[in-house]
């Protein structure tokens, strides 16, 4: 197997605390690009009586775990649950976890940053004291939490991302039962910014890179090297042919608005398919980026998912946060057609490699004006 799991067991008996494995019989991870909780879980065969096995699958010690495919690191993280079985034939222990910024998904604001109410931070400074407090509680220099903003190639970008994390919050409260994770979401949401993490488990907090050169280019009419199937979904229930945010009236009755965005993918002469949401006047984006954002939510519901027999293509592991284009008749896509890899589901056994990629249109990330690409809306056929 290509896939290497360095297990840090804090202390050992039995030699090296840092426990290398290289033969599991089973070993799954999901990679999502607006996830700081990226799941793994691999399964071995246990022998109670090796003391190596036994610190490894070590119950309740939350061991820091590594994963590293060919010597790149694709997940650094905790392992957090074990499930061991005992019958007449030898049983595998299942061991599961995920990376390391996800405990920010699964705990609340500690008393120690209380009041939770922020007053000219910035979404940085915010971050940074949430992290700081957790770093007072983590013993090792090695373990301790940093935030990254904006690591991608677009100069323009990166600079945008880096304005919009220094630019003061005038207010900001979180809610005492509110998740780490769900709070900061909702500040970077304001600010078309995207909650993840680095490989080696950072908070990560950055846009999508849409306009990164795709990783394949699939033409239907040509082979392609690792490819197994795919499908394409349109779920046409989950649109609206037109979207109409409502902005409420400020507190001395002014400010409010109407504004009407269409959906393409929904042609007006077909149906009426109207959505309303009201937009409270504390939203720190416009009425016409709100009416944006929720028709980018819309298109959510067109997905293409792809198999490939393998981990990487052209010597590189596919991650998400990349894009591919796509021309597939079987599939109604007759003109090739750019998407944006949101997640990779990734499993390996000492048969195969296999990697399930969710991709959806580029438009959903992206400032780019949606177009139907599957048909013009004023015709039946397919565009071409």
């Amino acid at each position: 197997m290509a896939i290497t799991l360095k297990v840090n067991t804090r202390q050992s008996d039995t030699g090296d605390k840092i426990r290398t494995v290289r033969f599991f019989n089973d070993f799954e991870m999901n990679l999502k690009y607006d996830s700081i909780a990226d799941t793994f879980m691999f399964t071995f065969l246990f022998d109670p009586n090796n003391a190596e096995h036994a610190e490894i699958a070590c119950v309740s010690h939350y061991h820091e775990c590594s994963i590293y495919y060919d010597n790149e690191l694709l997940i650094n993280g905790y392992m957090l649950s074990q499930g061991f079985k005992d019958s007449a034939k030898p049983e595998l222990v299942h061991i599961g976890g995920y990376s390391k910024a996800g405990v920010f998904e699964d705990c609340d604001m500690p008393t120690s940053l209380y009041p939770l109410e922020s007053n000219g931070l910035s979404l940085r400074q915010i971050c940074q004291r949430i992290l700081d407090n957790f770093n007072t509680h983590i013993r090792s220099k090695e373990g301790k939490f940093k935030l990254f903003v904006a690591p991608i190639s677009k100069t323009a970008a990166s600079s945008r991302i880096v304005q919009k994390m220094d630019a003061t919050i005038p207010k900001s409260t979180a809610k005492e039962s509110e998740n780490i994770k769900s709070y900061i979401t909702g500040l970077a949401t304001k600010k078309n910014l995207v909650l993840s993490h680095t490989p080696e488990g950072d908070l990560l907090i950055t846009e999508a890179n849409t306009e990164a050169l795709p990783v394949f280019d699939y033409d239907d009419t040509k082979q392609m090297v690792g490819f197994v199937d795919m499908d394409l979904n349109f779920n046409g229930q989950a649109m609206h042919s037109h979207i109409t945010i409502i902005r409420q009236a400020s507190q001395d009755g002014g400010n409010a608005a109407e504004y009407t965005i269409r959906n393409p993918f929904v042609p007006v002469a077909a149906v009426f398919r109207p959505k309303v949401i009201v937009m409270s006047s504390g939203d720190d984006v416009t009425i016409k980026e709100f009416a944006e954002n929720e028709l980018r939510k819309e298109l959510k519901a067109i997905t293409l998912n792809i198999t490939l027999d393998r981990g990487k293509l052209n010597g590189v592991f596919i991650r998400p946060n990349n894009t591919c284009k796509v021309k597939n008749r079987k599939v109604f896509l007759y003109k090739s057609v750019r998407w944006f890899i949101e997640s990779v589901n990734f499993k390996v056994n000492a048969d195969q490699e296999t990697s399930v990629l969710t991709c959806v249109p580029t438009y959903v990330y992206s400032d780019e004006k949606p177009l139907n690409f599957f048909v013009d809306i004023h015709k039946n056929l397919p565009r071409i």
